[in-house]
């Protein structure tokens, strides 16, 4: 299995569940990312729900495939 840190963003406040989403699609288009994605390490546990319910819907108009653990 290969793993790779791709890079750590700096995000303006606020710093919600859209937000973050917003963010992370926008880095993921930026990279080519367009297959699976295993793992996202973040740190602010009240905005978790919202990014994941975004990246969720995102998914259904992209082929990424999202792995919950």
């Amino acid at each position: 299995m290969q793993q790779h840190i791709i890079n750590f963003t700096e995000v303006e406040p606020p710093h919600t569940g859209l937000v973050l989403a917003n963010v992370i699609v926008k880095h993921f288009a930026n990279w080519g990312i367009k297959k699976i994605i295993i793992s996202i390490t973040i740190d602010n546990v009240s905005s978790n729900y919202v990014l994941v319910r975004k990246l969720s819907e995102n998914k259904e108009k992209s082929s990424i495939t999202l792995y919950y653990g």
